[in-house]
């Protein structure tokens, strides 16, 4: 191979090696330090306990606190339970947070169609309980709702969004150090946080053959509730 030769074939895999470090750059840039994800879910008209889980992505710092503020696309069809639940409105058995310290919880427009979660991992005491080190794909927790009995017809079968506030105020989250994970753009973040959306459908209960008092179950209180209709003028069997 003459020195001419050589040099162009240098050149020409130089430049290839440093076009694969430059995408390689851009796909590590990519990777967001926090995304957070809330599934979707169908539920019935009067259904009392409805979860929603909330995923975490934090490849690269440990997580040891955060805010989080939630609110609903509507305030007819479902709200948050959390005056009367454990860990204020959240479930976190068997979850990331199950042996964080603090939880508080709060409705700022006092309406139960928005909810405020504040927790940190060690609430400043003995034993030290550590941060959700570097994972992906991991349950942070779930939400909990209450469905209303009585809802629009114009809702039904229609999704009710469950959004996470992308402003920095609101939706923060802290490294055992202190300090903020994620970078700022204005008040909100950039791709170095990410948010997914949850969602709850409310659809008619569907019939069951059999379930003439509609409790959705096949059992005793069946033939009671028929032989009430029959011979007592009870109310008629079927559901609504």
């Amino acid at each position: 191979m003459n020195t001419f030769a050589y040099c162009r074939f240098f050149f020409a895999g130089l430049i290839l090696l440093m076009l694969f470090a430059g995408n390689s750059t851009e796909v590590l840039a990519q990777t967001p330090d926090i995304s957070l994800r809330i599934n979707q879910t169908t539920v019935n008209p009067g259904d009392s306990l409805v979860f929603l889980n909330v995923s975490l992505d934090n490849p690269n710092d440990t997580l040891a606190g955060f805010a989080m503020y939630l609110t609903l696309s509507n305030s007819e069809a479902l709200e948050f339970r959390y005056q009367d639940i454990p860990h204020g409105g959240l479930d976190v058995n068997g979850t990331l947070m199950e042996n964080w310290e603090l939880f508080l919880t709060s409705s700022p427009q006092t309406s139960g169609y928005d909810l405020l979660i504040t927790s940190i991992a060690n609430n400043f005491g003995e034993p030290e309980t550590p941060g959700i080190a570097p994972q992906t794909g991991g349950l942070l927790c779930r939400l909990v709702f209450k469905v209303n009995e009585d809802i629009p017809e114009n809702l039904i079968n229609i999704q009710t969004h469950v959004f996470i506030s992308r402003k920095h105020q609101q939706t923060n989250f802290s490294d055992p150090f202190g300090n903020l994970i994620g970078n700022l753009s204005g008040d909100t973040y950039d791709t170095s946080v990410s948010f997914v959306d949850g969602g709850i459908t409310v659809s008619p209960k569907a019939y069951l053959p059999g379930d003439t008092n509609c409790d959705g179950q096949i059992n005793v209180g069946d033939v009671v509730h028929l032989v009430n209709y029959v011979f007592k003028n009870g109310p008629p069997p079927g559901c609504e």
